[in-house]
């Protein structure tokens, strides 16, 4: 009967979520993603890999599909997910593994600006307040610093600066 083992070149650390172990390998947007099926079994098993928890309108390279090494050149974020290898060869049970593959990736931040209208403030002066909002779409989340100039802005350390994290915010989490 058929065995099967994905191996690859690059990051790949275990990970453990709510008492369950899985593999992930780890790449950046725009490199390329090489997994390789190692398979034992006589006859010759044939291959077969596929993928879940993706876009659904996502497909390999013809040449891929059924080859030992699959092989996306320049992967995009959309293609992270869990990847099977598949091999059979009507001997027993089908033999199946799998890995999931986390796409890192960083957008340029976009930063937008906001001043509120005026408050008197006895009869001299008018208050404003000028906000300003920094978000980036990244994997895994991005931490937010302010500076001013060379200096980095700090809750407390400029009176009149206010930093207020956002609420969906987390530290970097390790996956090594």
């Amino acid at each position: 009967p058929p065995t099967v083992r994905i191996v690859h070149s690059g990051h790949a650390c275990n990970v453990e979520e709510e008492r369950h172990t899985e593999r992930v390998y780890t790449i950046r947007e725009g490199e390329t993603l090489e997994l390789t099926c190692l398979v034992t079994g006589h006859p010759r098993p044939q291959i077969r890999w596929t993928k879940t928890a993706g876009s659904v309108s996502d497909r390999f390279q013809d040449s891929s599909v059924f080859n030992e090494t699959l092989h996306i050149s320049k992967i995009q974020r959309h293609q992270g997910g869990r990847y099977y290898c598949k091999a059979e060869n009507g001997l027993g049970s089908p033999a199946i593994k799998s890995i999931r593959v986390d796409v890192y990736y960083l957008d340029d931040p976009l930063v937008t600006v906001h001043q509120s209208v005026g408050e008197a403030k006895e009869q001299f002066y008018y208050e404003r307040t000028v906000f300003l909002r920094c978000v980036a779409n990244s994997n895994p989340p991005v931490r937010y610093s302010w500076h001013r100039g060379r200096d980095v802005l700090s809750q407390g350390s400029d009176k009149g600066v206010e930093i207020y994290e956002p609420f969906f915010t987390q530290p970097n989490k390790r996956l090594y």
